[in-house]
Order: structure tokens, then sequence, then C-alpha cells
């Protein structure tokens, strides 16, 4: 289903538009920002700074070239992700 969803959407909010499309390199920094967040990133020892950066993207660009996964992510009007979607696999 996931596949086959048409993305990019604009998703109505009281605040602000916001857009659920499929994630990018370009969104590493936030992502990471957005994973630091999770508990179980705190307990591993993960500081979304440049130390941990490869690893992210090196992971990042598995999840987003493997055809039976998909990352969304939503993004507000200047197109910085504010939600990431756990990766669906097929």
């Amino acid at each position: 289903m996931i596949r086959t969803l048409n993305v990019p959407v604009t998703l109505s909010a009281k605040a602000q538009e916001l857009t659920l499309r499929r994630a990018s390199d370009k969104d590493l920094r936030a992502l990471m920002l957005l994973l630091a967040d999770d508990p179980i990133s705190t307990t591993r020892g993960d500081k979304a700074d440049d130390s941990d950066s490869a690893a992210y993207r090196s992971a990042l660009i598995a999840i987003v070239t493997d055809p039976s996964n998909e990352l969304l992510v939503v993004v507000n009007e200047a197109n910085e992700p504010l939600v990431s979607r756990a990766v669906n696999s097929f």
C-alpha cells in the first residue's frame, strides 16, 4: 500500500501546511536529531553530531535505496522534517 502512495502530498494543519514525502539524504541531519531524542538511541550514546553522521548516513542510504523499504517524513513549509515514519519493509 505504501509503495503505491502518491507522495509528496500536502497535509492540512491548523498552524501551517505540511507535506508528506519520501526521505532523502538531504534529511540526514534532521533525522539524526529526531532519532537522538529516542530513549533507545540515548542509551546507545547517540549524540546526533558529526561523530554519528557516518553511521547514520550509511543506514539512511541503505534504507532509501532498498526498494523493499520506505522512509517517509512530514516536513514543514521550510521543507524541514518534523516527523519520520518507521521503515516499512515489504
